[in-house]
Formats: C-alpha cells, structure tokens, sequence
C-alpha cells in the first residue's frame, strides 16, 4: 500500500489537517485499538467514531476502512523509526565530542 516516503509525507500532511477529534482517532487506531476501544476512551458514541474513520478514509483515498488502520499503523512505525534513529545519531554525535 505504502510504496514511496512522498507517499507517507502526503498523508502525514493530510494527517496533520486533520481536526483534532478524528486525529485522536486516527492515533488511537494506530496504537491498536478497535473501533469500540476508540470510542470508550474518548468518550464518544463509536457510530460517531465510525463516522471519524469514514471520514478519514475519504481523505486518505483509502478504498476500504481497514486502510486507515494500516495506514495509522504505518505512519506510527515510520515516526518511531525516525525518532529512534534521531537518537542513535545524536547519541553517536555526544560520544563523538567525549571522545575528542
């Protein structure tokens, strides 16, 4: 589904556009929780948080539901590995200068 990181930059913009609601959606998908799960932690009815992910989708130009998830899941990934190499070479930088 994801093929390019043009690809992952678009929907991280679109992601970002989002209002906030339905980016707490789009977060709480990505750290796995079901639909039922999102609407009880948030405290909204889960027809509305469906109509969330709907939207979502529309956005995203996912052909089916399950694609938001996949694609919050991805995003969730993509962040992490950006911020765990963030460190690896910030932490290579500081030992770097303490050995100089």
């Amino acid at each position: 589904m994801i093929k390019t990181i043009e690809q992952l930059e678009h929907w991280e913009a679109t992601i970002a556009a989002l209002p906030s609601q339905e980016r707490k959606v789009f977060e709480s998908l990505g750290e796995g929780l079901s639909v039922s799960e999102v609407a009880y932690s948030l405290g909204i009815a889960e027809t509305t948080t469906r109509t969330y992910v709907e939207r979502i989708r529309q956005r995203l130009h996912c052909r089916v539901p399950i694609w938001v998830v996949a694609v919050s899941y991805k995003l969730a990934r993509w962040y992490l590995i950006e911020f765990q190499e963030g460190e690896i070479r910030r932490e290579r930088r500081t030992q770097g200068r303490a050995q100089t």
